[in-house]
């Protein structure tokens, strides 16, 4: 369990496919990533539309494999 257990190749290709689709997150699984008050209801709804246009894609992920809702998203390789 725990980052011992972390899939780090399945990272890093979600990593590759949300920088392809415009979003830049941080280069490591074991680092957080934050919304701020700087970041538009339009921001969100391109992150979201970014996780939604890679699902599927072979060996990234599946959109079941997100947990989406009004108050976060949690890819799958930061669930327990």
């Amino acid at each position: 369990t725990g980052a011992a257990a972390a899939d780090t190749a399945r990272f890093a290709r979600f990593f590759q496919a949300m920088l392809g689709a415009g979003v830049l997150l941080a280069p490591s699984q074991f680092e957080a990533n934050f919304l701020s008050a700087a970041h538009t209801a339009d921001d969100i709804d391109a992150i979201v539309a970014a996780c939604k246009a890679i699902a599927g894609h072979p060996g990234v992920v599946r959109l079941q494999d997100f947990v989406i809702n009004t108050d976060v998203i949690v890819p799958p390789y930061m669930q327990p």
